[in-house]
């Protein structure tokens, strides 16, 4: 053990190691949705506020040629307020590791560096998993996660459950009575009068996977040939044509997390998909992020992913300790243009 080395990361290192841009995989659905916001929730880091601005409703009013305009009211605007979410973790490297750990693929190195990386890629993988998460929980209409939930005042319209919602047919897995494309149909019309032009379906494999299996998609592929067996990311292609009714692209997921037990976890539920209006230049929301001092410090705090070290390796009791989280809610600012369709039990 004469020749080995210990190899610990100097301050600078692990300043520059905290400036390591958090993980965020482009199959992370819900994210490009309500992308994290950095700088325009600043002002509190205990309150989150935003608007809801309602639809532009009627026509311009017949008038005549000299006669006074019509007096309109202006639209409404609704202003909400939530208390933002405080997500963190850290993981210590204590001091009987730092001596004994060595760099992957050597022996006679002992490099602290190497390890401070992998937590901090550990821990910020974790919060982009969390922001996925807890955005798809907001689409649902009610964010419930640790114990904390927040409620979005979704209409009950747009939250209908198929086998209880009056209008709605039997359950998906109900596969010869299941009415999947009128279900459809009728939850698209709940987007009328919102303002998108469009309308995009969000779904996981097991969601579209139950709509393969009934019988009325089956009878409408009958006679296509191999169209029968699609999968679920062929038929998510072809299928906007024949739904119609504004929607113009179906998104699968299949994108998991482990949870901490070790077993996967589909960021997207099984028994629900989602109907989003789409429409040019409007927001549908974001992942509001409060300020944070590790982001920027006391002059210049702001929001967004976090990851900072705190060196304790010449205290009494030595050990690195790496934090990530990030601090924030999600938040809808049209609530008209999401429509959370419950397709099973």
């Amino acid at each position: 053990m004469a020749n080995v080395k210990y190899n610990f990361p100097t301050s600078e290192q692990i300043r520059l190691l905290t400036s390591v841009e958090s993980f965020v995989s482009d199959r992370l659905v819900a994210t490009k949705l309500l992308p994290v916001d950095v700088d325009n929730f600043r002002q509190s880091p205990t309150a989150i506020s935003w608007d809801i601005l309602e639809p532009t409703r009627g026509l311009t009013t017949l008038s005549a040629l000299d006669a006074d305009p019509v007096l309109i009211s202006q639209r409404g605007i609704q202003n909400r307020t939530a208390r933002p979410l405080y997500f963190m973790n850290s993981i210590s490297i204590p001091n009987s590791q730092l001596l004994n750990m060595r760099k992957l693929g050597q022996s006679e190195v002992r490099d602290a560096t190497d390890s401070v990386l992998r937590a901090i890629d550990q821990l910020s993988r974790r919060t982009s998993a969390l922001i996925e998460y807890a955005n798809v929980q907001a689409l649902t209409g009610v964010l419930s996660i640790d114990g904390v939930t927040v409620d979005y005042d979704f209409a009950a319209s747009h939250k209908p459950v198929c086998g209880t919602t009056s209008g709605y047919g039997t359950v998906w897995t109900s596969t010869a009575s299941a009415k999947p494309v009128e279900d459809i149909r009728r939850a698209a019309a709940t987007l009328n009068g919102s303002g998108a032009a469009e309308i995009e379906i969000y779904a996981s494999i097991e969601a579209i996977n139950t709509m393969l299996a009934t019988n009325e998609i089956q009878s409408l592929l009958d006679g296509v040939g191999s169209l029968r067996t699609l999968s679920p990311e062929g038929f998510a292609l072809d299928a906007p044509a024949m739904l119609g009714n504004g929607i113009s692209r179906i998104v699968v997921s299949n994108n998991y997390f482990t949870d901490e037990s070790g077993t996967p976890a589909a960021f997207f539920p099984a028994n629900k998909i989602f109907l989003v209006g789409r429409a040019p230049g409007v927001e549908l929301g974001c992942f509001a992020s409060t300020p944070s001092l590790a982001n920027g410090g006391l002059d210049g705090a702001r929001g967004g992913p976090f990851v900072y070290t705190t060196d304790h390796t010449n205290e009494p009791k030595p050990e690195i300790l790496v934090t990530g989280g990030i601090y924030g809610l999600p938040v809808i600012y049209r609530p008209d243009m999401v429509c959370c369709l419950q397709i099973s039990a």
